[in-house]
C-alpha cells in the first residue's frame, strides 16, 4: 500500500471523512487504491464512498480497470 493511500485510510478511520483530493485522474486512482484497502480491512462505509466516487469516472478508458476492481 502506498504511503499516501495509507495516510488517507488513517484520516478516514479517525475522522470518518476523506481528505481533500484534487479532481481528475489523481482522485480516480486514489479511490481505486482506497477501495482495495477498504475491502482488505473491512471498512464498508469507505467502500461505499469509493464506489460512489468511481461511478463518476466511468468511461471507455477506465471501464476495464473498474471492472477488475469489482471482481
Amino acid at each position: 500500500m502506498e504511503a499516501t493511500v495509507f495516510k488517507a485510510l488513517l484520516h478516514f478511520v479517525y475522522t470518518d471523512s476523506l481528505p481533500e483530493i484534487d479532481e481528475g485522474v489523481e482522485a480516480m486512482v486514489m479511490s481505486q487504491h482506497l477501495l482495495v484497502a477498504a475491502d482488505r480491512y473491512g471498512l464498508e462505509r469507505l467502500k461505499l464512498i469509493c464506489e460512489d466516487s468511481l461511478c463518476n469516472y466511468i468511461d471507455t478508458g477506465s471501464v476495464g480497470t473498474i471492472l477488475t476492481l469489482a471482481e
